[in-house]
């Protein structure tokens, strides 16, 4: 390293030295201990052969975090330190989130959709860890939108192959039901409720939700708030409280109201309606929506026999429907065919033509009875009993999905391929060939 010419440019000495107590010498002022020149290095061996010295300063760097990293980083912070999550989940939702925000699929997306990405690792990190939370608190408390935090979520999980085991909403019904503010201290005696009461009914309510198709492909936070309404309502089924509306609860207790819950409220109440009717001690008396908050824990308490009934009586009612539609078909049709002809000596045949025509006569009546064979089991493929509660995709089901339905049950595999359509069932040159030669044969044969 040359020494450096000149004074010091801090104080003006000539007194300058050579430092080598470290691996990197300097020049340094005796009078004012100032770094006249920093260490030089090489960086390849063409630069070492020429001699060429390179400043420690320019030497190449790890790349800095940008911005939105650094920010999205943050966020995971606050999130965990809010919901007091261990660190086992924040370091999981750290590491995630940097795998992710590099990756081609969310480098070049907007803000809005670097922000949401965030809270999806953190989502993941508590699912993977078995720690219950939904999508709606997240996005609540990031303050995102609730479209584009799904949207995210789905593209994560597909971009980078993760496995996200489901969420049990038991799990979630209690700290859900801490979200209402219901204390005393919160809002008036009449409409105040203990919550471990109020969790404890929610969760027997979810579960027969559960068991009636309510839950299944349906958002958790709907569901659940709808859940912990009608549990407010039955743990006091006072005439004050049941004039209140879901949306009015809502204002009660302090928390947003997601738009489909109303659905979910009027779904679940009318499974309440089908399993009421069958308490022996309410016969004659006409349940609805409203009254029907009276009897939710004589329901739940019973539910395991009422959905067993309830179900029974339905089967039994479709069968007698169906023996009802059977008997009047069969009425029509005699009704249409007229009474039976009387037979004359005139019409009966010769013996020969007599044993013919029996043959004849066996072998209609034989085919008659296949085709009438056939309908029957294709009535019985089409006409199956359906179940009182159905899932949400049968209940409303799609029409594209309804066709394509519809096309499978028209098709049972015993159709015979017209001349017209075989065509269409050829694809080699080869099949091609022997389909003209087998027609060359006929035509000759004929």
């Amino acid at each position: 390293m040359m020494q450096p010419s000149g004074p010091c440019p801090e104080c003006g000495s000539s007194q300058i030295v050579e430092d080598s107590l470290y691996s990197q010498t300097q020049f340094v002022c005796e009078d004012c201990g100032a770094v006249v020149s920093e260490g030089l290095l090489t960086t390849t061996l063409s630069e070492e052969k020429h001699l060429n010295e390179v400043k420690f300063s320019r030497l190449p760097t790890e790349k800095q975090p940008g911005r939105g990293h650094i920010q999205g980083l943050q966020r995971i912070r606050s999130l965990c330190r809010i919901l007091r999550f261990s660190s086992n989940i924040e370091e999981s939702s750290e590491v995630l989130f940097k795998k992710a925000y590099y990756h081609p699929a969310f480098l070049s997306t907007h803000t809005e959709k670097k922000e949401a990405l965030a809270g999806c690792c953190v989502l993941v990190a508590c699912r993977q860890n078995d720690w219950p939370i939904t999508m709606g608190t997240i996005s609540y408390l990031l303050q995102a939108n609730g479209e584009v935090m799904h949207k995210v979520y789905t593209e994560l999980i597909q971009k980078l192959h993760l496995e996200t085991p489901p969420t049990d909403l038991t799990q979630l019904i209690e700290s859900h039901c801490n979200s209402f503010n219901l204390s005393p201290s919160s809002c008036p005696d009449l409409f105040s409720e203990d919550t471990t009461r109020l969790a404890k009914r929610a969760s027997e309510l979810l579960e027969l939700a559960d068991e009636t198709w309510l839950v299944t492909g349906r958002q958790p936070v709907p569901i659940l708030t709808a859940v912990t309404y009608m549990s407010w309502l039955s743990l006091r089924p006072v005439v004050s409280r049941l004039n209140i509306s879901l949306i009015n609860f809502c204002k009660i207790a302090k928390v947003p109201v997601p738009a489909p819950a109303s659905k979910r409220l009027i779904e679940l109440q009318d499974v309440l309606c089908k399993l009421g009717q069958g308490l022996p001690w309410l016969r004659g008396v006409k349940l609805d929506r409203k009254s029907v908050a009276k009897y939710t824990e004589d329901i739940l308490k019973h539910r395991g026999i009422l959905l067993r009934q309830a179900m029974r009586k339905y089967e039994e009612e479709w069968e007698n429907e169906q023996k009802c539609s059977s008997v009047s078909l069969s009425d029509s049709e005699e009704d249409v065919q007229g009474p039976p002809l009387k037979k004359t000596k005139l019409d009966e045949p010769s013996e020969g033509a007599a044993s013919g025509d029996q043959d004849k006569g066996v072998s209609s009546n034989t085919s008659g009875h296949k085709g009438k064979e056939v309908v029957l089991n294709s009535e019985k493929k089409k006409s199956q009993c359906p179940s009182l509660f159905l899932p949400p995709c049968l209940q409303n089901p799609h029409p594209r999905r309804e066709r394509e339905v519809v096309a499978e049950l028209d098709v049972f595999g015993d159709e015979e391929i017209l001349d017209s359509e075989i065509d269409m069932y050829i694809r080699t040159p080869e099949e091609v060939q022997a389909l003209c030669q087998a027609q060359a044969k006929l035509t000759k044969s004929s």
